[in-house]
């Protein structure tokens, strides 16, 4: 595609789609249950999990969330646009403080999302460091392992979590997976969505119900 403003000329592509996915820290299976089937009925998507893991990779979450923490990754089975993906921050965020009981309060579930696509996999985070870039509304990105020698690797900014091998493998065993809904899209029978379908009217894109993230479980 060929976008030009004024005399300015430059020729761009759009990004493939990718797959959305959720970094879970918590020490409470009732909070990460209740978290999970918010996640299912926000995205309308099945997950396919890695963990629980213990996380003891630092204590930085131990004086808000407790001790003890496990880790999870959730990878949502579906395709979605990464234009303005990094949304899914400010979304993630309203869930943890609902999960809390509301803004303000010590949070038992910690949302980090992130994406995957064939070439890498990004996080999206509120903090600003040198080898991150602004993306908008107050969220930066960055490219935490890269794929190259057939491997997802980390690179010398990557969490001590996503270097191990076993995250990294969790993610290099779904890739074809992601190659597959790309193949499926590329001819027409795979569909991708877009963050503004999820946050378009607070209900479950596809289905219709209604979401509040404080509700109990019944």
């Amino acid at each position: 595609m060929t976008t030009s403003t004024g005399d300015l000329t430059s020729n761009s592509s759009i990004a493939e789609p990718v797959l959305l996915f959720l970094g879970v820290l918590s020490n409470s299976t009732e909070a990460v249950d209740r978290a999970r089937r918010l996640i299912e009925i926000v995205f309308h998507m099945s997950i396919v999990e890695y963990g629980p893991v213990n996380f003891d990779f630092t204590d930085f979450y131990n004086g808000e969330m407790g001790p003890e923490l496990l880790r999870r990754v959730w990878l949502l089975n579906g395709l979605m646009d990464p234009e303005d993906l990094h949304l899914t921050k400010l979304l993630t965020g309203n869930l943890e403080a609902a999960l809390a009981g509301g803004a303000g309060r010590p949070r038992i579930v910690n949302l980090d999302p992130g994406y995957m696509s064939l070439a890498r996999i990004a996080l999206f985070t509120t903090k600003d460091r040198p080898h991150r870039l602004y993306l908008g509304s107050g969220i930066y990105g960055e490219s935490t392992l890269q794929f190259f020698d057939s491997s997802y690797r980390d690179v010398a900014h990557t969490y001590a979590d996503y270097r191990s091998p076993e995250l990294r493998g969790f993610f290099n065993e779904q890739r074809p997976a992601l190659k597959s809904l790309l193949r499926d899209y590329r001819e027409g029978t795979e569909q991708c969505r877009n963050i503004y379908q999820i946050l378009g009217d607070g209900q479950c894109s596809g289905c219709g119900e209604s979401v509040d993230p404080s509700a109990p479980e019944n």
